[in-house]
């Protein structure tokens, strides 16, 4: 009876599931083709098939190789109705020209994207043949976010000068790879669904062509054109649910935002764990990669460790400037995979460059230059700021239009600079600067340091000058407008003269008894009034939790000390906020911390008859948690007191669990699961 009903069970299974993947939409002809997912259509499995590679032609002498399998690859892949989502069937290889080993042409890839333009499946077509030696066949991308998939097969060589060519691979198929061509025989296709190879023919004759999906061409005996590749297929099939990615990746962000261009800056990947198990601080199992482009991909840059099941935790890590030459928006790809490497998840985010740190309208609140870099912007982005009191104190009783404003603190008598200009729109094709002294502070009055043109047609559109008898000490303003309302793109750049409002060494945190401790040590501050530490669970959103006097100038290491009494979270973001006298400020890059309770667990004997003991070392004393669960969902909890440091635990199982597989789980005084293990009770 209990088979019947195992039967019936089966067959209801099967039944069903004929139902969720009832419909599909087969593409075999080679193009680009756009799929509009059906309303109530949430997931759509890939099956996709690389074409594939040509067979290389051969000269008066010599037989050729043939051309390697197209690769097949498959996965369930998220959609949303309406939208439309891009396939492409690759071409066939084509075979070479009869001549002195022409090589064949490799197959074309099938591919299937979505609307922000990620490729989600991609099957590799085939290599063509290069001569007498059997090509390679394809290798599943490794793009295939919680897919599968299988090489294509290898052609074989070339038989000699008097026999017959190679014959080529055969096609991955959706439950195995192609097989290897052997001497004349194609390579078999991949069960279901995978093409043969085409066979070596023995006589002079034209190459044979791959078959059905995937197979490739074969090579010649002599004075032949080799055999073209199959192309490839794709099919759609669906409705159904799509599995839970194990790794799934939230979002992508960037700190700041936007990013400065040739500015180092964070990207910032929140990611679930859904893999049914915590994965430990210190795991390398999980990696994320990064790429520009979908294709070259720079690998391990972070892991995802130290992250409960079910949790959501951010990961971050920090790009330079330079790998986002141009201002604008940007697609960055990013994927999570383990070190298979299979893909777990992928996203992208959208990285949106701009000239930063961006001057001001107004002249109240002009922008702080505290570096000797270079500073960009376009007076396009600006409205003019009291047209009337610039006007009658400089630029030669101009008009001012488009006015930007930065100032800075004179370290020395004399200040080098450099601005640039170029490209722009209007008709006197250059920029006004000039930097004014303002004694009060008060913008309104002033008086002129120094004033200079700029046009784009001259000197390449750049000057060099110096500006002096300053005051050390003293805040200066410049002001940059287009000439008559001009619209120019600019650059500033300062080689000496200017005060740093600090020079940070180090910024760096520990997890202690008494909180998280942050040290930062400072090399040089100048009107250097406070700093402001924050917090942030997310790296994104950051609070203040103190605040701390700074030495206001000072020529010598300063090292200063906090403490977070009560983290918000196992891992903790923390950066500085740096306040100088007149209210401006910068920030520091940002750290984490992760403040566990946990330093180390063990468990004897394992399986256990009634004694287990316990041997834990945690760093803060409290009442800890001991929960038994077992397969039915049924707990059972011990609470224990436990000292700073080591600790043993002995506790008698004999009376309370009955015979089976637990679940051990240790938990601190916060609540938070700190240790998890497999038991058996005997």
């Amino acid at each position: 009876m209990k088979h019947i009903y195992h039967f019936l069970l089966l067959i209801v299974g099967l039944f069903l599931s004929s139902i969720l993947w009832s419909q599909t939409a087969t593409f075999n002809t080679v193009g680009t083709f756009v799929w509009t997912c059906p309303a109530g259509v949430t997931c759509v499995r890939v099956d996709a098939w690389g074409a594939g590679g040509g067979g290389s032609g051969s000269d008066n002498s010599n037989s050729s190789g043939g051309g390697g399998g197209g690769a097949f690859a498959t996965a369930s892949i998220a959609v949303t109705p309406g939208s439309n989502y891009t396939i492409v069937v690759g071409a066939g290889g084509v075979g070479g020209n009869a001549g002195a080993f022409n090589p064949g042409t490799n197959g074309g890839n099938s591919t299937f994207t979505d609307p922000a333009a990620v490729v989600r499946v991609l099957a590799k077509g085939g290599d063509g043949s290069t001569g007498n030696t059997g090509a390679l066949g394809a290798v599943v991308a490794n793009n295939i976010p919680a897919g599968s998939g299988f090489n294509g097969g290898n052609g074989s060589n070339g038989r000699g000068s008097g026999t017959g060519g190679g014959s080529g691979g055969g096609g991955g198929g959706s439950s195995a790879a192609g097989g290897n061509a052997a001497g004349g025989t194609g390579g078999t296709g991949g069960a279901t669904g995978g093409g043969n190879g085409g066979n070596g023919p023995n006589s002079s004759a034209t190459g044979t062509n791959g078959v059905n999906y995937g197979g490739a061409g074969s090579g010649v005996r002599r004075s032949n054109k080799g055999g073209n590749g199959a192309q490839g297929q794709v099919i759609l099939t669906w409705p159904g649910s799509c599995p839970v990615d194990l790794i799934a990746i939230n979002s992508v962000t960037t700190n700041p935002t936007p990013v400065c261009k040739d500015s180092s800056y964070q990207v910032i990947v929140n990611v679930k764990n859904n893999t049914g198990a915590n994965i430990p601080l210190g795991s390398t199992t999980y990696r994320i990669d990064y790429s520009w482009d979908n294709s070259t991909w720079t690998n391990n840059v972070v892991y995802v460790d130290n992250i409960n099941n079910g949790a959501s935790a951010n990961y971050s890590f920090t790009l330079p400037g330079t790998t986002v030459p141009t201002v604008g928006s940007k697609i960055i790809y990013i994927r999570v995979r383990n070190n298979v490497p299979t893909l777990i998840s992928n996203s992208t985010g959208s990285i949106v460059v701009d000239y930063c740190p961006k001057g001001s309208d107004v002249c109240a609140t002009a922008t702080l230059i505290n570096t000797t870099g270079t500073y960009y912007g376009n007076t396009a982005d600006y409205t003019a700021d009291s047209p009337s009191w610039l006007e009658s104190v400089g630029f030669g009783a101009a008009t001012i239009e488009n006015n930007v404003w930065y100032k800075f603190v004179a370290s020395a008598t004399s200040i080098q600079y450099t601005i640039c200009t170029g490209s722009c729109v209007g008709m006197f094709w250059g920029l006004q600067f000039e930097f004014f002294s303002i004694p009060s502070g008060v913008c309104g009055s002033g008086g002129i340091i120094s004033e200079t043109f700029v046009n784009q047609t001259s000197d390449n559109g750049c000057i060099t000058t110096t500006a002096s008898g300053l005051t050390v000490g003293t805040t200066y303003y410049i002001v940059i407008d287009g000439y008559e309302g001009e619209d120019c793109p600019y650059t500033l750049q300062f080689t000496s003269g200017i005060n740093l409002p600090i020079k940070l060494l180090t910024f760096s945190g520990r997890a202690q008894k008494a909180g998280n401790e942050l040290t930062w040590i400072t090399e040089t501050e100048i009107n250097n009034d406070y700093f402001e530490l924050e917090s942030s669970t997310d790296a994104i959103h950051f609070k203040k939790i103190t605040e701390q006097k700074a030495a206001g100038n000072s020529n010598i290491k300063i090292t200063y000390k906090d403490y977070d009494t009560k983290p918000l979270a196992p891992t903790t973001y923390y950066r500085l906020k740096q306040v100088d006298y007149d209210g401006s400020s910068t920030y520091s890059n940002i750290i984490s911390i992760t403040n566990k309770s946990l330093k180390d667990v063990s468990i004897s004997p394992n399986p256990v008859n009634d004694i287990l003991n316990v041997s834990i070392s945690v760093l803060t004393e409290g009442t800890y948690t001991f929960s038994f669960v077992s397969v039915t969902g049924a707990i059972i909890e011990k609470s224990y007191f436990l000292n700073e440091g080591e600790n043993q635990v002995k506790i008698d199982l004999n009376t309370e669990l009955s015979a089976g597989f637990y679940i051990f789980k240790i938990a601190d005084s916060l609540g938070e699961i700190i240790s998890t293990n497999k038991l058996i009770k005997n």
